[in-house]
């Protein structure tokens, strides 16, 4: 987990995606990936495919997290 600015800004990098998930990304949701029902989720998942990454998505429809 990395640590950013005055307060911390707690978050893992996500090679694939090449993007930063804060902590509340990874606690806000399931254990098992990002609950895709809030409109910013599906902002967030056009973002990936735009930079042409394939999703994974579970049988609740969350998206898989890569590790």
């Amino acid at each position: 987990m990395e640590h950013f600015g005055h307060g911390r800004y707690y978050a893992e990098w996500i090679p694939i995606w090449e993007v930063y998930l804060c902590q509340y990304c990874f606690g806000g949701n399931r254990p098992d990936g990002i609950v895709m029902s809030f409109p910013d989720r599906k902002e967030f998942a056009d973002k990936l495919r735009a930079k042409g990454v394939t999703l994974r998505f579970n049988e609740q429809g969350c998206l898989i997290i890569p590790k």
